[in-house]
């Protein structure tokens, strides 16, 4: 007895075994966990782009949050939609900011439950599937926007002083146009070479020369200002 109690053969073997049941377990748990994982994200796109579509067809929400859920996850899916107020308020916890209801929602919440598929452990849980819920909202801008293009027979429709800061900001010079100058130019049509020639000459490079006043860098702003000045100049 004392001698088989002092034995020590096999041990290994059997640790080996023990190491390798949990290596196994381990990577079963890990194949189940991606497959919840790919899920969640997969129903998360979905219940932000079915936000989305409710908020900007607030009288249909219910409606456009189904279509765009089962267009996105493949299936038909029914979508929990709620329509109320959303107040993008820094002072609120970000659960606190959307309230349910109201006379006049400005927002839509969506919630979208689906199924991930277990592959090892419907052997522990006795289900082959395991539930996922995501939610998701979305809102509509109080405030129009700050500027607006309408696209009609070659006139652009804006509000002069701020597309003034707009170009101004972009072009980094300081730009002077009114609405009517903006008019003027979308119904003017300006020759190239005219306008290249009154750039040459802005550049003090002589005009007809395109290969040197190709060399030079012009910067955004000059150029709109010479434009400006050929615009007016075919404008009489």
């Amino acid at each position: 007895m004392r001698r088989l109690l002092r034995d020590d053969r096999g041990g290994v073997a059997v640790m080996g075994a023990v190491a390798g049941g949990l290596i196994c377990g381990l990577a079963a748990l890990s194949v189940d966990l991606g497959s919840i994982a790919l899920e969640a994200r997969r129903v998360q796109g979905a219940a932000d782009l079915a936000a989305l579509s409710a908020a900007m067809d607030l009288p249909r929400a219910g409606a456009a949050a189904q279509a765009t859920a089962r267009d996105n996850l493949g299936r038909q899916v029914q979508p929990a939609t709620i329509t109320g107020v959303y107040t993008p308020d820094r002072e609120r916890k970000p659960q606190e900011r959307f309230i349910p209801g109201g006379l006049r929602p400005n927002a839509a919440r969506v919630r979208l439950d689906s199924e991930a598929k277990l592959y090892f452990g419907r052997w522990i849980l006795g289900r082959e599937t395991i539930t996922v819920s995501r939610s998701a909202t979305a809102a509509i801008p109080q405030n129009p926007p700050m500027a607006a293009f309408s696209i009609g027979s070659r006139l652009a429709s804006l509000d002069g002083g701020l597309l003034n800061q707009l170009l101004g900001g972009l072009t980094g010079s300081k730009v002077s146009l009114n609405l009517m100058d903006y008019r003027r130019l979308a119904d003017l049509d300006v020759d190239l070479l005219t306008w290249l020639d009154a750039l040459a000459v802005d550049l003090g490079v002589e005009a007809g020369d395109y290969d040197a006043l190709l060399r030079h860098e012009v910067d955004a702003g000059r150029a709109l200002r010479v434009l400006e000045t050929v615009a007016g100049g075919a404008d009489g």
